[in-house]
């Protein structure tokens, strides 16, 4: 009989989105203790941690790796609060993770790149540099990003690819707050106008 690996899952919640720079310094932060963690954030404002036990349970250790994450978060400057502990069989996991569900639509950078008609790298440029490109759900130490579908095809109906300088200044990517807001009550509008049409 093979030998059954143990892991620890730890659901934080959090006061906003972890920026790209904060995933970046946590996964850095979490990699300098031990091997084994994986760093998952869902679009709910959580962020979950898997961290590999090995073959036995050791449920003793679970009060230590809950004050690892909530320190490397606050180290990163996130509000965290822990919601949920789960000891679990690697088995176990990989059959509920496989089960049947539905789960929004994930994007690669590859696949960001196509919706939005830009090059990869333009995408890596969008996601180190534009305030409003969404953060990634997941991130790995193996340098696997994924974003939802949902949140690109947000970004894509309020970016303005005009190049050059808008008139205040800034430059095209750095969308002021208030324009955000006008395109997404722009858009509401033209929905709204568009079901009383069709009714």
């Amino acid at each position: 009989m093979e030998p059954t690996n143990w892991v620890l899952d730890l659901t934080f919640e959090l006061g906003d989105q972890l920026r790209h720079n904060q995933l970046d310094m946590l996964l850095h932060r979490l990699s300098e203790g031990e091997d084994g963690w994986t760093i998952v954030q869902a679009p709910d404002f959580s962020v979950s941690f898997t961290v590999d036990l090995g073959e036995e349970p050791a449920f003793d250790v679970a009060p230590v790796v809950v004050d690892i994450g909530e320190r490397a978060l606050a180290d990163v400057g996130a509000k965290s609060q822990l919601v949920k502990i789960v000891f679990v069989t690697e088995t176990k996991r990989f059959q509920e993770a496989t089960a049947p569900t539905i789960v929004p639509e994930l994007l690669a950078a590859a696949d960001v790149a196509k919706l939005l008609n830009v090059s990869r790298q333009r995408v890596s440029q969008l996601y180190r540099g534009h305030r409003l490109f969404p953060a990634p759900v997941v991130q790995t130490g193996t340098g696997v990003t994924l974003w939802t579908r949902a949140a690109v095809d947000w970004f894509a109906s309020v970016w303005d690819r005009r190049p050059g300088r808008r008139p205040s200044g800034q430059p095209a990517d750095s969308s002021s707050h208030a324009n955000v807001t006008e395109l997404a009550q722009r858009r509401l509008s033209e929905m709204a106008d568009h079901e009383l049409a069709e009714a």
